[in-house]
């Protein structure tokens, strides 16, 4: 079984957020294959698989922020067992989520990627007003979603 990482994508860029996922759970992938999409603040690239075989888990939903070098994936064989994040060595776990869950800037301020934050306007939604569900209090695109629908049924 081989993990997928978010690969170092630049000197100051240290995370990134996963936009979209091109393959699903269970599917056959190549190496080289175009498996998601990640976002920095300048601009959306495609990650491409490290390894071939089956797509066996995501570890990270559309729209979660990422750090260079998370797991978000694992590419392998069907009949490999799947290491549980309570693998992954216990002080690496709590540093892992010191820097996810420590605010950046400011507290009252979302965070949210680029794109979705044009998404919230195009569905006239108020980002401040949003909760964000991701990683840190990350806004997803699944958030403002909901943001727009109850804006529609409240009016």
């Amino acid at each position: 079984m081989v993990p997928i990482k978010i690969p170092d994508v630049g000197a100051t860029v240290d995370t990134v957020t996963l936009v979209r996922w091109l393959v699903e759970e269970g599917s056959e992938i190549l190496r080289g294959q175009n498996i998601a999409e990640i976002e920095t603040d300048k601009t959306v690239i495609a990650l491409e698989s490290v390894a071939a075989g089956v797509l066996l888990k995501k570890n990270t939903r559309e729209g979660e922020m990422v750090s260079t070098g998370d797991i978000i994936a694992y590419v392998g064989n069907p009949t490999e067992a799947i290491p549980e994040t309570s693998d992954i060595e216990p002080d690496v776990q709590i540093a892992k989520a010191a820097l996810r869950t420590t605010p950046s800037r400011e507290i009252s301020k979302p965070r949210i990627p680029p794109m979705l934050r044009n998404f919230a306007r195009q569905k006239g939604v108020e980002i401040d007003k949003v909760a964000g569900s991701g990683n840190g209090g990350t806004v997803t695109r699944e958030d403002i979603i909901a943001a727009a629908e109850k804006l529609r049924a409240d009016r």
